[in-house]
Order: C-alpha cells, then structure tokens, then sequence
C-alpha cells in the first residue's frame, strides 16, 4: 500500500522531469517567419518585441543539420528585413478540425433535405439513414479541406528594407509579438 501512495504522489512529477531536457521556445500565439533581404535567408521563430527600428525575434540555431541546439535571440534592423509572415500555433490543424465537424454536419442536413425531396416526388422510401451518413462523409471531406486551407492563411507584411513601411506596420506588428 505505500508503494502505491508512493507512487501515485511521484507519478505527477515525472512529467517535470521530462521537461528539463528539451529546448523550448516561449509560449506565445503566433509563430513568425522572417525573410531576409539580400542573403535568402528564412527565420522561423517567435516575434519578441517590435523596436523603433527593428524587430526581436527569438528562434533556435542549427547546428548540427537539422537539430536545434540552442535559442538564440536576435535583433535584426529594419533594412534587412524583406517578409514578415505571421500565423497562428496549429491554425490548419483547428481548421481542419473544425472544416470537418461543419462540413459533415451540413452535409448530413444537405443530404436529408435532398432525401426528403426524393421520398416526396418518387414515393420510393430509400434508406434514409445511408444518404444521411453519405452526405455528411463527403461534407466533412469537403470541409477539412476547406478549413485547412483557411487555417493556413499568413498575414503578411511587406518591408523590403523601407523604413515607411515598417513605420506603417509597427502597430499591426505589436500585436502578433510576445511582449506588446
């Protein structure tokens, strides 16, 4: 009996433990993908904080390939910046969740309307319950489809190292960075 109180108190904390190892970037709404002007160069991150003059963008570093070994935090100026992207955390997964649940609702009411209307020009009863289902499997395709692509829209602003255009953006940008 006391392994098992033993246990069960100890259980909880293992996930604590866990968490010790792992690099994590701050919990925050938006994910943010940077494009810089004359390198290529894509940095996809946490928006920071917004400056006067620049942008603070906290991301990992790659070290070896593709592994992430350490987050760095970096104050890029405003004539290097070319795109800023913004969306937020998981958008195309709720879409998609969401798609789904609409659509295979609306499909099953489409499909019981249109089955009403068969019943009452043939006089026929076909299986109701089978166009129901059907119509609300095809609705829900249709419709994670649908909220995928919605999920994923970017909200975007263009600088290409302008000062009057970051100027313009800065209060929209304040919004989407961790500390506005």
């Amino acid at each position: 009996m006391k392994k098992l109180i033993l246990f069960l108190v100890l259980f909880p904390g293992l996930n604590y433990l866990a968490a010790q190892d792992t690099i994590q970037l701050p919990v925050c709404k938006y994910i943010t993908w940077i494009s810089l002007i004359n390198t290529g160069e894509k940095i996809k991150g946490v928006l920071y904080k917004v400056r006067d003059s620049s942008v603070v963008l906290i991301h990992y570093s790659m070290m070896n390939g593709n592994i992430p070994q350490t987050i760095m935090k970096s104050d890029i100026n405003f004539s290097m910046l070319n795109i800023l992207k913004m969306r937020k955390n998981y958008a195309p997964l709720k879409g998609a969740l969401l798609g789904t649940l609409g659509g295979g609702v609306l499909g099953g009411f489409y499909s019981n309307f249109i089955f009403e209307n068969i019943v009452w020009e043939t006089g026929i009863p076909p299986d109701k319950g089978k166009y129901i289902i059907t119509g609300g499997f095809y609705g829900a395709i249709l419709g994670t489809a649908f909220g995928t692509l919605v999920g994923m829209r970017w909200n975007r602003f263009i600088i290409n190292g302008d000062k009057s255009r970051f100027i313009k953006s800065q209060v929209k940008l304040k919004k989407y960075s961790y500390l506005h």
